[in-house]
């Protein structure tokens, strides 16, 4: 076979894992299927039908009503908490006016329900719960790893996303079923990195950490990458080609995982690490691709950097000033089987911590946000206001640092006060 014939074969290839009949095929092989014409826009007898039209003002979500949903063939999404009087306001033009719509009736709730909690293990959600919880409850020395090589590879992902610049799977044919990302280039995607990387990174390093039944942590590990992937196909949010460069791309950077151990290393024992764990971030989130449309990409970009930022400098102030201290006994350790007692733990430990987080969260935004607006002369009351750079990157840079650094250090000496800390906390070195 010639080399020409190889690269015709190779875009063949390339072509079919990319077309939109597969996304299509897949969502009506799942349940995902045309809702049945009817002559009127009330309930269909006997399909559990429900016509349903968006408001003005209303935001569509692509939820069902009676396992009905409603795709829109446009690529307006909700903002993130932080942007979403910004697309509101980009919305709010086109909300009263009458547009092109489909509707799907939702066959299999079972897989409805099981995809978006999938969909679920790569968004904010997510990151808001997991890191805390396994900070606080389970181990800081995986968690501050896993936490370096997210923003790594999710870094790479997002800003790969604005330079390659492919589409996400057109609507129709495909039904749409999430509309949070729908801005955002398709190409790689981010959530199939992240549930491929972090399961895999989590499974790699506690390997040598602890002493557990590996397989079943594997069996484990392949299930919540899959259960990711297939979601991203179900929703109509990427194509098969999308998720597999995704996997792909994290894949790699997974067999980089121990310079991720001498990065956390150096954050730890360097002087100059705060320098390096706040400057670093930021020129990357500075120097991010120039986005030829707005899209919810580079403030998320901005947040995943600046947590990396906070918790780099939690733990070197640990360090540091002699809060952490190395544990007397070498791993692996024997895991502890959870009692009432830790699980009570766990749930005080995160009411209190989460109120922390949130109230934090408020303050610094509310100080950052008014901050920036009035030094670059912006009326913090205009909605494009957030979406600008000079805006958008202080107070989300700031306001997620800040969050990050009290989730490892404040608000754990807040549960040495309480006597609800982690006994093993300060020893994770």
């Amino acid at each position: 076979m010639s080399p020409f014939d190889r690269s015709a074969k190779m875009l063949t290839v390339i072509a079919r894992l990319q077309d939109p009949e597969f996304v299509v095929k897949f969502q009506n092989f799942c349940g995902i299927v045309p809702a049945p014409v009817s002559s009127n826009n009330g309930t269909t007898r006997g399909s559990r039908i429900v016509r349903h039209r968006v408001q003005p003002g209303q935001l569509p979500t692509g939820e069902t009503c009676n396992g009905v949903g409603r795709r829109t063939h446009d690529s307006r999404t909700e903002g993130d908490d932080d942007g979403e009087d910004a697309v509101r306001e980009e919305r709010s033009g086109n909300m009263g006016s009458e547009e092109e719509e489909d509707e799907y009736v939702v066959r299999n709730l079972f897989l409805y329900h099981l995809f978006h909690f999938g969909a679920n293990l790569g968004n904010e959600i997510f990151y808001i719960t997991f890191f805390p919880f396994w900070f606080w409850n389970i181990d800081g020395y995986v968690g501050r790893r896993v936490c370096i090589f997210w923003c790594f590879f999710m870094y790479i992902g997002q800003a790969l996303k604005d330079i390659i610049k492919i589409p996400r799977p057109p609507s129709p044919p495909v039904f749409r079923l999430e509309k949070r990302y729908a801005l955002e280039y398709g190409m790689p995607s981010t959530h199939a990195m992240v549930g491929t990387g972090m399961p895999f990174a989590i499974f790699i390093m506690t390997q040598e950490r602890y002493n557990y039944h590996s397989e079943y942590a594997l069996v484990a590990a392949i299930t919540w990458s899959c259960l990711v992937c297939c979601s991203r196909i179900y929703l109509g949010m990427h194509s098969l080609l999308d998720v597999i460069v995704g996997v792909g791309i994290v894949s790699l950077m997974l067999c980089c995982l121990p310079l991720f151990g001498a990065i956390d290393d150096f954050i730890l024992h360097s002087l100059y690490s705060p320098a390096v764990c706040v400057l670093v971030p930021l020129l990357l989130c500075i120097f991010y691709p120039t986005l030829d449309k707005w899209s919810t990409a580079r403030g998320d970009t901005t947040i995943i950097m600046a947590v990396g930022a906070g918790v780099g400098l939690g733990h070197w102030v640990c360090y540091q000033y002699g809060y952490m201290q190395k544990a007397q006994t070498s791993p692996p350790y024997d895991i502890i089987p959870p009692t009432w007692t830790w699980a009570g733990l766990a749930v005080l430990r995160m009411m209190i911590g989460v109120v922390v987080l949130l109230t934090t969260r408020a303050a610094v935004k509310f100080l950052t946000l008014r901050s920036a607006c009035y030094v670059a002369g912006c009326d913090r009351n205009n909605g494009d206001t957030v979406k600008t750079l000079i805006i958008e990157l202080p107070y989300k840079f700031i306001t997620y640092t800040v969050v990050a650094f009290n989730m490892v250090f404040f608000v754990p000496m807040l549960f040495r006060l309480f006597g609800i800390e982690r006994e093993t906390f300060f020893t994770e070195i």
